[in-house]
């Protein structure tokens, strides 16, 4: 395994590690802890820890370790509004962004959804991580702004610890037999609202499915925290 592949397996088996709950907010860990659960040597774990701190996932807690930050509401609150700015913008100069890079960005969103479908139909939480992250991320590639990718990437982030601990979807799941169109949910809907307006070309439609989905990710995650 090359460097490059041992510091993307770690940073990856981190998040997982997260995603499953095994590593929780306000936890100490170390590198030597990390290395040891990825099964990889402590050099790739401490570029990744570096990475990861960098996007907001992690802090440092000295001596030589690291902690996830708490989860406080009025953090979720900043973190979703900075999201919805950010990201409300990125999708409005999406949908302006010349060829050839707009029809090459919009032809893998369209994929993304169609690939949300079968996620969603087979209730693989880490396949949908992945996914959602690659669509907004997509976009803001498309925006053709590198400081809006560079700050859209720390507070998705961010965000995204609140998504593990509090969203039903990764706590639950949901039951086919009793939950009412269970396997497009209110992401998919969303998300199928900005690529339309994107292939509109809309900019300003574009920015206010964004931000409505943004905002709607946080009152969900409100919700479910009842």
């Amino acid at each position: 395994m090359s460097r490059s592949q041992a510091e993307s397996k770690a940073r990856e088996e981190i998040l997982l590690l997260i995603l499953k709950r095994r590593l929780v907010p306000g936890q100490r860990i170390t590198e030597k802890s990390l290395a040891e659960l990825c099964e990889v040597s402590r050099t790739p774990v401490r570029t990744a820890l570096r990475e990861l701190i960098a996007e907001g996932i992690l802090e440092r807690d000295e001596p030589k370790g690291y902690v996830i930050p708490p989860l406080t509401p009025p953090d979720m609150l900043q973190i979703f509004q900075i999201r919805q700015e950010l990201e409300g913008m990125a999708a409005a100069l999406a949908a302006e962004s010349p060829e050839p890079c707009y029809s090459a960005s919009l032809r893998q969103i369209e994929a993304l959804q169609e690939e949300e479908k079968r996620i969603y139909r087979n209730w693989n939480t880490e396949n949908f991580t992945r996914n959602s992250q690659e669509f907004h991320h997509c976009i803001c590639r498309m925006s053709g702004n590198p400081y809006l990718e560079k700050y859209i990437l720390q507070s998705y982030w961010r965000s995204q610890i609140y998504v593990f601990f509090f969203d039903a979807f990764f706590l639950h799941g949901f039951d086919s037999a009793t939950d009412p169109e269970p396997v497009y949910g209110y992401s998919f809907a969303e998300h199928n609202e900005i690529l339309e307006a994107l292939r509109n070309r809309d900019g300003q439609r574009a920015r206010n499915a964004m931000e409505k989905h943004v905002l709607s990710t946080y009152k969900w995650l409100t919700n479910s925290r009842r």
